[in-house]
């Protein structure tokens, strides 16, 4: 079962939410083939009738016709033999748009769609996200033969229209942050804690450099997508602050850092949190090689919301002429 699950504000305005508006059970059924507990983030999966109706509260037969409303509207396929469900656009908004043949997590789709391969929806997923995912990079073409792919219409209009007003929201919200908002964009105001004449620039790319080998290990590790929580976003930050005060390849440093983190059993029970990654990073540092290999770290402490100024000490005094 997932931790999170991302789900658009969109919905309500131009997805299902919209498109069955009058429709209650149907609309509440939309939105939960995202977030249930049964869900995975490519929205191909095993659900029988009668978990949607026991988790929806509603009669057997309530269930099928709201299933069969929301199959209408191209928005996810339901096969009652199997009993399978496909919610036709949901790795697009779980994992990606696209994705290119190099990115680890084509390989993490790839083995979610594997383990529900005799699923009738297998193949006609893999034909909707060939060309998207670069899958035929992966798997061999011959997977697509005779494969019928849902047309691009109703609820996939839906969805690809809560992709674009998203984008824009995403772009009218970044105009107006206010000053406190910044403190949790991922570009925010040079923070008092670089070292004295560092640029601005070098501060960001540190950020963005964390924040992607993050993303990726964490999928590597748990084949499911980062939640990028204020918190998260915070942890983020301290540890970018903390590769802005090292010497020689910060990427370098910070990878052997992630294989600490990742390989440290303590970290994968709980869930590999970015709290205690933050506090401090350079316990999980493993060697780079050499005659003794990998060293298991120390378990790490009870770990708490970390901020700058916590973690790195006071904003060094302006000198006054």
């Amino acid at each position: 079962m997932r931790d999170f699950a991302q789900f658009r504000p969109t919905f309500w305005t131009h997805g299902p939410g919209k498109q069955l508006r009058g429709d209650q059970a149907a609309v509440n059924l939309a939105s939960w083939v995202f977030t249930s507990r049964f869900a995975n983030m490519i929205g191909l999966y095993y659900l029988p009738v009668a978990d949607i109706a026991n988790e929806l509260s509603l009669p057997l037969e309530e269930a099928r016709r709201a299933l069969q409303r929301v199959c209408e509207i191209n928005f996810c396929r339901y096969d009652e033999a199997s009993e399978y469900i496909w919610v036709i656009n949901a790795a697009r908004q779980q994992v990606a748009k696209t994705l290119k043949s190099a990115d680890n997590r084509v390989k993490g789709v790839i083995r979610e769609a594997f383990q529900h391969r005799r699923s009738p929806f297998f193949r006609p997923f893999l034909a909707y996200y060939w060309e998207a995912y670069s899958l035929g990079q992966h798997l061999d073409a011959k997977l697509l033969e005779g494969v019928d792919v849902p047309p691009l219409q109703g609820g996939a209009e839906g969805l690809a229209s809560q992709d674009q007003e998203q984008d824009q929201e995403t772009d009218h919200e970044t105009e107006q942050q206010t000053d406190d908002d910044r403190l949790t964009a991922l570009h925010p105001e040079e923070p008092a804690e670089l070292e004295p004449g560092e640029p601005l620039q070098k501060w960001r790319d540190y950020e963005h450099m964390v924040r992607v080998m993050l993303e990726k290990r964490f999928f590597e590790a748990t084949a499911a997508p980062i939640g990028w929580s204020r918190t998260n976003v915070q942890h983020v930050k301290t540890i970018a602050a903390w590769l802005a005060k090292m010497k020689g390849n910060r990427e370098v440093l910070f990878g052997r850092v992630l294989d600490g983190f990742f390989r440290n059993d303590w970290a994968r029970g709980e869930g590999f949190p970015l709290g205690a990654l933050a506090n401090n990073p350079p316990k999980y540092l493993s060697p780079s090689g050499g005659s003794r290999g990998w060293v298991e770290p120390p378990l790490a402490k009870a770990y708490r919301n970390t901020d700058l100024t916590r973690a790195f000490g006071a904003a060094p005094a302006k000198k006054v002429n």
